[in-house]
């Protein structure tokens, strides 16, 4: 019981959460009706949307998805303007696929609302913006591959692999690449 129930953690998962029985209290999970965790996913406690196949581009909102979300590996979501768009909410994705938007007006993920994304190992985002956040401070673990534009074009303030206009943190794990007109902006 170090944090307070109603803190909100993000979990960047780069391989197995285990978690010793008990070592979360009654505040963290839901139970069954024999005490024990309910389990969920890989994480327990959790529900999410899980994106198993090709798609033109997302409009997160809910109820339609529930976060967080993740996209397998072998799905493509391609869009002529943004791959994931989220308006309103805080939104956490992990990404196994490929991620496209628009390498000329659109971004692959564009959160403005913040939130956080992990690209996992052999993954890619691509876009006028591979990630582009405003609103709160945003997070980015990269273990794949995030491109944007690279060249100057029209809209200077959001081209980049990674654009995080309200700050937050960028980790670009070993054989990752973040590659763009600027690799990271942050303002």
């Amino acid at each position: 019981r170090s944090a307070a129930a109603a803190s909100v953690w993000t979990i960047a998962d780069q391989g197995f959460v285990a978690l010793q029985e008990h070592q979360l209290s009654e505040y963290w999970l839901p139970y069954d009706s024999d005490s024990h965790p309910k389990k969920f996913g890989g994480i327990e406690g959790r529900t999410m949307t899980t994106i198993s196949t090709n798609s033109s581009g997302i409009v997160l909102t809910s109820p339609a998805y529930t976060n967080p979300v993740v996209i397998t590996s072998g799905v493509t979501i391609s869009s002529s303007g943004r791959g994931i768009y989220a308006q309103t909410g805080f939104w956490t994705i992990q990404n196994a696929g490929s991620i496209a938007g628009s390498t000329i007006a659109g971004s692959g993920i564009l959160l403005l609302a913040g939130g956080s994304v992990t690209n996992q190992s052999g993954a890619t985002i691509t876009g006028n913006a591979g990630i582009y956040a405003q609103g709160v401070a945003s997070t980015v673990v990269n273990s794949g591959s995030i491109a944007g534009n690279t060249t100057l074009g029209a809209l200077p303030g959001v081209i980049g692999g990674v654009v995080l206009h309200a700050g937050g943190s960028v980790t670009n794990q070993t054989s990752a690449s973040i590659s763009g007109y600027t690799g990271i902006y942050g303002g």
